[in-house]
């Protein structure tokens, strides 16, 4: 969209698989093989940054974000998305919650970084504050997910995601079958619309600019 309105448009991903599905859609931006703890730019180097669900994937994300305010211009704008926590509910309360009530004793979910901190506004400032930025504008969007059938909300998170699936994964086969079983109600429940099943996603929506 933003090489479609004129603008030019560098993307960087660490993976180059993402550069291959990247370049087949947007074959007009710069498109970079690169680590965003480690960003291969010149200080100042960019009018605005923009982060879709991908910060909170980054093992050092105080890292990446100082590497976000060094390469902005002055007044320049970062904005970034990222799933909000299970206290904010919709999905991962659902989720996580069938999980805990099914875990074994002595399971526990593997270590990663902190998934839901950009949906703790508290948190958040402080984070962005000790790494160069200041937040201008902190949004929870009410976001919802369309699914076919009360079944795909467990397939997304046993196949669609890394931590998630570890967790679900050491459950156990029973215990995966129950926790399946119990997402299945809920949205079978709760979440029919008449034409499908539309599950709520809280998204925390940051904007800021170099301090």
């Amino acid at each position: 969209a933003l090489v479609d309105q004129g603008h030019d448009v560098t993307g960087l991903d660490f993976s180059g698989e993402m550069l291959d599905r990247a370049k087949s859609k947007a074959p007009g931006a710069n498109l970079v093989l690169g680590d965003a703890q480690d960003l291969p730019f010149e200080d100042k180097s960019f009018d605005a940054i923009v982060c879709n669900f991908g910060m909170m994937h980054i093992p050092d994300q105080p890292k990446a974000l100082s590497e976000v305010a060094r390469v902005l211009k002055p007044g320049g704008v970062f904005s970034m998305a990222s799933w909000m926590g299970p206290e904010a509910g919709g999905v991962f309360q659902m989720v996580f919650g069938a999980a805990r009530a099914n875990m074994p004793e002595g399971i526990t979910p593997p270590p990663q970084p902190d998934f839901f901190i950009y949906g703790r506004p508290d948190d958040c400032v402080e984070l962005f504050a000790s790494n160069g930025l200041s937040i201008e504008d902190q949004q929870a969007l009410p976001l919802r997910w369309k699914l076919a059938s009360p079944s795909e909300l467990f397939e997304i998170f046993l196949n669609g995601t890394v931590g998630a699936r570890v967790t679900l994964m050491a459950l156990g086969e029973e215990a995966r079958r129950r926790v399946a079983a119990s997402i299945e109600e809920s949205v079978a429940t709760d979440y029919s619309d008449g034409a499908g099943y539309s599950v709520p996603v809280p998204v925390a929506h940051v904007v800021a600019r170099p301090a």
